[in-house]
């Protein structure tokens, strides 16, 4: 499976729970891209451009609050589903 992450920007918790779920993922063998912005939090990554980030993902993982929610959910072409924790 193909992963796209989208991190709060200014967030820290975004980019370490990225890279945590990011090592888990690729461990199961999903590959993962993000923005350039995001794709140094992650490991084994590919880089993707904003337009293009929901694209060639089978999920989007979007880290961050309401506003990046629905940013991340304007581009993705599949149903939005939020968990927060």
């Amino acid at each position: 499976m193909r992963f796209g992450f989208l991190l709060k920007r200014g967030k820290p918790e975004a980019r370490e729970i990225a890279a945590e779920l990011g090592s888990l993922l690729r461990a199961e063998g999903s590959s993962l891209v993000a923005l350039a912005e995001d794709a140094d939090a992650l490991p084994g990554r590919g880089r993707c451009p904003r337009t293009s980030l929901a694209a060639p993902s089978d999920a989007l993982v979007v880290l961050g609050g309401d506003g990046t929610f629905l940013f991340g959910a304007a581009w993705s072409p599949t149903t939005a589903c939020r968990c927060s924790a």
